[in-house]
């Protein structure tokens, strides 16, 4: 920082946003935060995920999974691979309302785990 007043970018002169969409734009900060938080729950927390998995698809758990990865994270859910003696499949948690911050994922993890032991009992 010279004191000299800063320039923009030539690409940015004369570029036109829609007001409307930049009014309602939102940051997404679970996209932002996903490969560091998809990486905490494979290490951290796989028994969690195995739950999770387990309870996805509760007509299919018959079989022990063998393994579970999150290959997926946005603010409306999460992206599974489940492994098990049928093979392996993808599969969708959705959460019950969009995270707006990283944080707010524990508390909704939790919640589905509540929610899944309880269904098990």
């Amino acid at each position: 920082m010279d004191g000299r007043p800063r320039r923009w970018p030539s690409a940015t002169v004369d570029r036109r946003i829609d007001l409307t969409s930049y009014a309602f734009a939102e940051p997404d900060l679970i996209s932002a935060y996903a490969p560091e938080l998809i990486e905490h729950l494979n290490v951290g927390h796989a028994d969690q995920m195995r739950q999770l998995a387990r309870h996805a698809r509760p007509a299919e758990t018959e079989g022990d999974i063998a393994g579970v990865q999150v290959s997926g994270l946005d603010r409306y859910g999460l992206d599974l691979w489940r492994v098990d003696s049928a093979g392996a499949e993808q599969v969708r948690v959705a959460f019950r309302q969009p995270l707006v911050e990283p944080r707010s994922l524990g508390r909704e993890l939790r919640r589905l785990l509540d929610q899944s032991a309880n269904t098990s009992e």
